[in-house]
């Protein structure tokens, strides 16, 4: 049971990261109405035909591609990076 939880350490981490970040972008205090608000910000960001972060957003699809396309996070990594983009495209936004 450790040894799962340990594993999974760095998602954990992100998501309670991303999570507080969206409370404090959208000051809204359900983290669960803040995640999915910050997630719609992200793809209004991202959606063409005006991409404001270009590069971060093209990363941000790639990994979102490689879940898709896996049926899941492939990996532990895979799922933190994915969360950490997210989390600097938001950071982005609220500057």
């Amino acid at each position: 049971m450790f040894k799962n939880l340990i594993h999974h350490l760095p998602v954990i981490s992100q998501a309670k990261s991303f999570s507080e970040l969206a409370r404090n972008a959208t000051n809204v205090t359900n983290p669960w109405t803040a995640t999915a608000s910050a997630v719609k910000l992200i793809v209004d960001v991202c959606a063409p035909p005006q991409v404001k972060h270009p590069v971060k957003c093209t990363i941000f699809l790639l990994q979102v591609g490689i879940c898709v396309s896996t049926g899941g996070f492939a990996s532990v990594t895979t799922a933190a990076l994915t969360i950490g983009t997210a989390k600097q495209i938001l950071e982005e936004v609220i500057k």
